[in-house]
């Protein structure tokens, strides 16, 4: 039967295409478009144009694609519907195409394509094809997708092997694969048990169930032994106070072989020292080892650092660049040594804080001195000799305090009077208060200690300990 052609607007208008509406000739491109309007409804009850003026829509607005279907269906729904005929689907191929699979495509081709000329859409006796392939259609695309797999791992490097399982909603199948190929109920491998993941590969897994949709497919890379893990040692690097030797294991959570070189050098299979056996060591020393087995990646390396802390003597100079003025013996709470700032820091004229308020809990003795300049800041407020030491940043150091009674008492016997330290004649402020009304001060060039009047304008020399 040749293409039905016709200038007729005989039909009914919810179905009709917009060149049969206009009168002019019809003909496969308008059954296609009727095909569409049919699929529209099967999906959601009512055509695509159904009220108000009916014609002005059919030839000029557009059908609202918006509603649950699949993003295939939106396609083969809104292709069938265009308004210029050249434009809708052309033959059984784009419509195959259209629709996805290899297995669609065959089923769509057993029942449809009965011609040898494909392009021949929709034939006399294509009546009982059109309208299996409507429900077909509608079948697999409207509705839902299965619930995609889920990986109870989810991918990435392994340093040994696991085992991996996999599940989706009740009913369902999962099928996968392991080289990273697009599973289906054909050539995937249908998940039964566990699977045990011991090489690299990547997973692949689809859901399928009865009465929806394939779901998604799932994709995970599982890389075994791709780095190993590090050396560890069991005595970590720290700071030693004076030389002495040491002993060091190391392990490796893997049965690999352990290279370590004592230069802070990177070890390697061809120049880093095989380890055996325990290290004896002495600070100064970089400890620096890595994890080798053959075929492996290599771990990163480990790195412990052993130092010796450098010792100072009273009179030198500082890490700060000032003198240092103490030296208590040995660390403890943090520092050992206290730290007289440079004459290039020394402010000229600071009040200590305001005449007849108390500030109460500021002590004389050596080792006070920070937390007296905390309290008076906190108690005071900003403008005071307290505040001006806290604030102080010198050679990249910012931890300066106003010193204690007793520790000014030390930069005056200790410097000052044997003319070190470039200190000035006049009197400085100490953190330690003597009543509400006065602080304590001192001479420091010649020792004297007396209170003076919070409100006066006094030289300050900031400390810092280390």
């Amino acid at each position: 039967m040749s293409r039905v052609q016709s200038t007729s607007t005989t039909g009914t208008l919810l179905y009709m295409s917009p060149e049969q509406v206009r009168g002019k000739d019809i003909g496969r491109e308008s059954d296609i478009y009727s095909l569409g309007v049919v699929m529209y409804e099967l999906l959601t009850g009512h055509p695509p144009f159904n009220k108000g003026d009916i014609t002005y829509q059919i030839l000029n607005e557009k059908p609202d694609l918006e509603g649950e279907m699949s993003p295939e269906m939106r396609d083969i729904i809104s292709r069938c519907l265009e308004k210029e005929r050249k434009e809708r689907i052309r033959n059984a191929g784009e419509f195959i195409a259209l629709a996805g699979s290899k297995e669609q495509s065959r089923l769509y081709q057993k029942r449809i394509i009965t011609r040898k000329r494909t392009r021949q859409f929709i034939t006399g006796v294509g009546v009982l094809a059109v309208i299996l392939l409507v429900f077909s259609i509608v079948k697999i695309f409207a509705s839902p997708a299965a619930k995609a797999p889920e990986f109870s791992i989810k991918g990435g490097a392994l340093i040994e092997p696991v085992t991996l399982e996999m599940v989706s909603e009740p009913g369902a199948q999962i099928y996968y694969t392991l080289d990273g190929a697009k599973p289906d109920g054909k050539t995937g491998i249908l998940y039964e048990k566990p699977v045990t993941i011991e090489k690299t590969v990547t997973v692949r897994a689809i859901a399928l169930m009865q009465g929806k949709r394939p779901s998604k497919a799932i994709k995970r890379e599982f890389v075994l032994g791709k780095k190993l893990k590090p050396p560890q040692a069991d005595f970590q690097g720290r700071v030693f106070e004076k030389e002495e030797t040491f002993a060091v294991q190391l392990t490796s959570t893997e049965k690999s072989k352990i290279y370590y070189t004592t230069d802070g050098s990177d070890p390697h299979p061809d120049n880093g020292i095989l380890y055996q056996e325990p290290l004896s060591l002495k600070p100064p020393v970089i400890l620096k080892a890595i994890s080798v087995i053959p075929g492996r990646e290599k771990s990163d390396f480990m790195e412990e650092v052993y130092s010796l802390r450098k010792t100072y003597r009273v009179g030198e100079k500082g890490p700060a660049g000032g003198i240092v003025f103490y030296d208590k013996g040995r660390y403890s709470n943090g520092w050992r040594y206290m730290e007289l700032a440079p004459a290039e820091t020394e402010e000229k004229s600071r009040i200590w804080g305001e005449k007849g308020k108390n500030v109460n809990d500021t002590k004389s003795e050596i080792g006070y001195g920070r937390n007296n300049t905390q309290i008076i800041i906190n108690r005071i407020g900003n403008n005071t000799a307290a505040f001006y030491c806290s604030r102080l940043k010198h050679n990249g150091f910012s931890d300066w305090f106003l010193p204690s009674k007793d520790e000014l008492k030390l930069v005056s016997d200790v410097l000052g009077k044997k003319g070190l330290g470039d200190l000035s004649d006049g009197y400085y402020w100490s953190s330690t208060e003597e009543s509400s009304n006065s602080a304590w001060l001192c001479q420091a060039k010649k020792g004297a200690q007396i209170p003076g009047n919070k409100d006066g304008l006094l030289l300050v020399r900031a400390v810092r300990r280390f």
